[in-house]
């Protein structure tokens, strides 16, 4: 299954560098099921979803990202993870809850 999700990621990636974000989603969002413990697979999906305008979402998965991230002491994704959670936070701009929420911490 994990080699499977590997390359709904990568083709879900050319995808995106292509414009076809609706079709990197779909596939992204199945590499998301078959391997949801690998972070890399959120911060992915997260990235397209704010390519998309859907910035809750992204910061959902960005969030989910940097929780098992965080679990299982993977640093690089940890790191990933938290700057595109504060670029996502900041699209929102400072009148949203979500951007008061990250500036309280």
């Amino acid at each position: 299954m994990i080699a499977q999700a590997t390359l709904y990621t990568q083709v879900g990636l050319l995808l995106r560098k292509r414009g076809d974000l609706t079709r990197a989603l779909r596939l992204l969002e199945l590499a998301m099921k078959l391997a949801p413990d690998h972070p890399d697979t959120w911060i992915n999906l997260g990235v397209v979803y704010q390519d998309l305008n859907q910035i809750g979402q992204a910061i959902n998965a960005f969030q989910q990202a940097h929780a098992i991230a965080k679990k299982n002491d993977i640093k690089e994704s940890l790191h990933i993870s938290e700057l595109n959670l504060a670029l996502a936070r900041f699209r929102l701009g400072p009148q949203h809850a979500l951007f008061k929420d990250f500036l309280v911490r």
